[in-house]
């Protein structure tokens, strides 16, 4: 797909996402003390809870600038010295939600592009490129001759 353009923007944790996992948090805290079980297993419970919250406070909040190349490789924090090169591994639509998983050789790596992360304009041209991925990989994966 050489003629396909460049897509680059500043990718950025979802606040919906952050704070329906605070949510979720508080609930995980609170139900062992409702659920009957001995308080030991409630304070087992409640400290795995919060040693997760702990541990995912530590995913970066910063914006990540991300680029998809003409020749379908994607760039993650381009341009620091961290840079590294993946590749897509699927996509899916969720809702007005964007779902892209991306693959280097030695890990993975999500991305949840909504409406309060990423400007429409940008979403939608990613949703058109992908799209246009998707038939591209059908097509050569099933010729019709």
């Amino acid at each position: 797909m050489p003629s396909a353009p460049i897509i680059s923007f500043d990718f950025r944790p979802s606040r919906r996402i952050r704070r329906g996992g605070c949510l979720i948090a508080v609930v995980a805290a609170i139900s062992p003390w409702l659920s009957g079980a001995p308080g030991w297993v409630s304070v087992l419970l409640d400290g795995m809870v919060f040693w997760r919250v702990v541990v995912g406070r530590r995913i970066p909040v910063a914006p990540m600038p991300v680029v998809w190349l003409a020749d379908a490789r994607w760039l993650l924090a381009a341009g620091h010295p961290d840079e590294a090169e993946w590749s897509l591994r699927r996509s899916w639509r969720l809702g007005s939600w964007l779902v892209v998983e991306l693959q280097a050789p030695d890990r993975r790596c999500g991305l949840w592009l909504g409406p309060d992360n990423m400007r429409a304009a940008t979403l939608r041209r990613l949703r058109a490129r992908l799209a246009l991925t998707r038939v591209e990989k059908a097509a050569h994966q099933h010729p019709l001759a």
